[in-house]
């Protein structure tokens, strides 16, 4: 029986707020791998379903290596996400974003696990060609090819997540890999979570809802 969902990055701001509505969603068993680079413990959900593992991506096969047959989703989430930091920081960029998201794929195909990918829009600007514009772009670009490769060669079954500037509890809101709308909320001392933005911006909680199935299969 397929009753553990792997959620990488688990401990970031999408990734908990992915937790937390898996765990009202379904009745599975939740495995967090974040390296808390930027994903924090006080973003933990304190519930017996979920067991958080601080550990590298690149790990992945080891580190699940006793559940690899009863795992019915990796959510990978967990990756290097921010543009200019990316450039300061080539080395994290590369070893999160290109050898620990191959390692995750590989994981995936071998043990035939279906996975659900967050991909960026920073790679989609000017027909792709943006895409050489940052190693966070090049990265995550090189990423969805790969997937689509994979999907040729081993007919591996995966979806493409984007989010757009989300907001919501627990962005980050201060540091290098702070979020804009989190800067904002924290220079002027507001709370913006359940706030509508334009299209530009969008609630963590409600973009996840829109792609998160519940345990019968139905989305809000």
């Amino acid at each position: 029986m397929r009753n553990f969902i792997i959620v990488t990055g688990g401990a970031g701001f999408v990734g908990s707020n992915l937790i937390e509505l898996l765990l009202k969603r379904t009745n599975l068993k939740i495995v967090s791998i974040d390296n808390y680079l930027s994903g924090k413990k006080k973003n933990h959900i304190n519930n017996s379903r979920v067991r958080y593992i601080n550990s590298h991506t690149k790990n992945i096969s080891k580190i699940l290596n006793k559940i690899k047959k009863k795992i019915h989703t990796v959510f990978h989430f967990g990756e290097f996400a921010r543009i200019y930091q990316s450039f300061l920081k080539l080395n994290e960029c590369i070893e999160s974003n290109s050898i620990g998201t191959h390692a995750v794929f590989n994981f995936c195909v071998q043990n035939k696990i279906k996975l659900i990918y967050s991909a960026t829009s920073a790679s989609l600007g000017n027909s792709g060609n943006d895409k050489n514009l940052s190693p966070y772009a090049f990265t995550k670009a090189k990423n969805l090819e790969l997937l689509e490769n994979l999907k040729k060669w081993y007919n591996f079954k995966f979806e493409i997540i984007y989010f757009y500037n989300v907001y919501g509890p627990r962005q980050i809101c201060k540091g290098d890999m702070a979020t804009v709308i989190g800067i904002f909320e924290n220079c002027f001392d507001l709370i913006l979570h359940n706030l509508d933005f334009d299209s530009n911006f969008r609630c963590v909680q409600k973009l996840l809802k829109l792609y998160i199935v519940d345990s019968d299969g139905h989305r809000d």
